[in-house]
């Protein structure tokens, strides 16, 4: 984005698998930028809008194998070496890379619960989980960015 800027360019969308950096707006709007519902990824769950920033989202919809009922993706525990089983996907929103960069894999690996507390203190962070069971946690700032 910053060559782009520095070429003259201020109304760009970058996608990069994922996580989508925008700055100024699309014909006057914000930039609309769709997240996939995890449980079925052929659907969006919203869309948020957006003039400046990073959407970054973390799941186990987009690569992964079914063997013997189970889903092997590719957001690893460390602890145990296997796909995490706690959250489906993370969706996080932030002016700057550095308030998101890794954490919605965190949160993937930490669990739905121990995500909300990492979220909690972050004021610069809009999120989005959607638990296996529990259906979907969206913060405040989320729950005023997600559209229908």
């Amino acid at each position: 984005m910053r060559v782009l800027k520095d070429h003259g360019i201020r109304n760009a969308m970058l996608n990069g698998g994922g996580d989508v950096l925008v700055s100024g707006q699309l014909q006057g709007r914000d930039w609309r930028i769709g997240l996939r519902d995890p449980r079925a990824p052929e659907r969006i769950l919203g869309t948020v809008h957006l003039r400046e920033g990073f959407v970054a989202a973390s799941g186990d919809y987009e690569r992964f194998f079914m063997r013997d009922g189970q889903r092997f993706h590719h957001i690893l525990d460390p602890q145990t070496g296997q796909p995490t089983r706690g959250p489906h996907g993370v969706a996080l929103i932030a002016r700057t890379l550095e308030d998101i960069n890794g954490l919605g894999a965190a949160i993937m690996v930490a669990g739905a619960a121990a995500g909300r507390a990492m979220l909690e203190p972050l004021q610069s962070v809009d999120a989005l989980i959607v638990e296996p069971k529990l259906g979907l946690w969206l913060s405040p700032g989320m729950g005023q960015r997600l559209h229908s």
